[in-house]
Formats: C-alpha cells, structure tokens, sequence
C-alpha cells in the first residue's frame, strides 16, 4: 500500500474500535494565593475595603471613624482620612478619587494627596452605600432613610432622590452604559432605576430578608459591576 494507505484488515478494526477519542484535557492546578502583607493600622473593625482601579492603591474603612489608604505593593500606609464622625461603611474607586459613606454623609476625596474634595450632604439616615457611576460624572448613595441619591461628582448637586423602598437601603449599584441604578434594602427588594429621570424601572421580587449586596452584570463587555455597600 502507499504511503497513508489503510489495509482493509485495519479498516475493519477501526470501524469496530469507533472513533477515536479526543485526549483529556490536562488538569489543571489548584489555585494557590500567597499571602503579602497584613495590613495593620485600624483600631477598630473593618467594615469595608476597595482597591483602586489601576491596583496601585487599596483603601479601608473602619469603626475608628479613618479610611486609611495603603500602597497595595508594599502594605505601606499613604494617608489617613479622618474626617468623618463615625464609622466608615462604604467605599468607593472612580479613577484616583476615592468616595466614602458614613453618619449622614458621602465624602470625596483625592487618594494620591489625601484632600477632602468635597461633602455630599442630604440623606436623613446612615449611609451604607456609595457607588461611583462608570463615566466618574455621577455618585449614587444608599441611605437608612430608605432613599437613594444620584449626585453631580463634580458640583455636588443633588439629581434624584430615589424614593420607593419601604425601609433602610443597603446598597446601590450601576449599570455598565451609566443609564441604570439599582438598589438593595432591608426591605427585601431590589429596585432598578432610570439614572437619568429617575423613574422606577422595575421592582425585583424574591428574597424573603434583607438583601445586602448587588453586583450588575453588563452583557456587552461580560464584566460584573459590584455593589457599593457594607464593604462594597
């Protein structure tokens, strides 16, 4: 027979055999994480921590009342923000602007010096939440007075109180084009919202208790966006 011939003994054997079987993947190996640094600073409870976008910067907020902003490489401590009245709940990247939730309050600030840009002032009840939207243009807060706040970044100003929920909310959340908030609260709803009129889009029905985190999922890139709250 010629070169890649079969003979038709061998034919038959294969035809018998079946088709051959593609080889198993390799397995592969299990995850091993290693860790770099304990960080260690607080004096009280952690309750939040974030890390910046770029992965140069991770900040934590506690119940000593600081966020504290630490170079991720080296575990190094870079500032202390410690400007609010009571425990930090919340935390929030946008780029190297850093927003932080507690008492009554969202505060701004620039990470890579340490100032206090701004306050946000207007909720009636704790915050828990803080969201930056994903231009950097907009920040939802969510509140204990059962509301959410969708505020102008660069001015402060108020653009929509969010009004719906029946008791604290917990969390808030975007959607990837900026168009959407959503929001999660003790009143065991999660509520979708028009970022730009701020209209009730719809009302997610299901869980029982309280629901304390959201993460959106945008279809387009398939790349989940977290919740900002409780350590969101």
């Amino acid at each position: 027979a010629g070169c890649g011939a079969v003979s038709g003994r061998e034919a038959r054997q294969r035809r018998l055999r079946g088709p051959r079987k593609a080889p198993a993947a390799p397995r592969g190996k299990p995850c091993r994480f290693v860790l770099q640094h304990r960080l260690r600073g607080h004096s009280g409870k952690v309750y939040c921590v974030a890390l910046s976008p770029d992965g140069v910067m991770i900040a934590s907020g506690s119940a000593d009342k600081t966020i504290i902003v630490w170079e991720a490489a080296t575990g190094r401590q870079m500032h202390v923000l410690g400007e609010h009245r009571d425990y930090v709940r919340c935390l929030s990247w946008s780029g190297g602007r850093l927003a932080s939730g507690s008492e009554t309050c969202v505060m701004v600030w620039d990470a890579a010096s340490g100032t206090r840009v701004s306050v946000l002032r207007g909720h009636r009840g704790f915050v828990d939440g803080v969201c930056w939207g994903p231009d950097g243009s907009k920040i939802a807060s969510a509140s204990r007075d059962k509301t959410v706040i969708v505020w102008d970044a660069a001015t402060g100003r108020q653009l929509h109180v969010l009004a719906g929920h029946t008791d604290n909310v917990y969390c808030v959340c975007w959607s990837g084009d900026g168009g959407s908030v959503a929001s999660a609260s003790a009143d065991a709803l999660v509520m979708v919202w028009d970022a730009v009129s701020g209209a009730l889009l719809a009302t997610l029905q299901g869980h029982t208790k309280a629901v304390w985190g959201l993460v959106w999922m945008d279809s387009a890139a398939a790349q989940p966006r977290a919740a900002g709250g409780g350590g969101g």
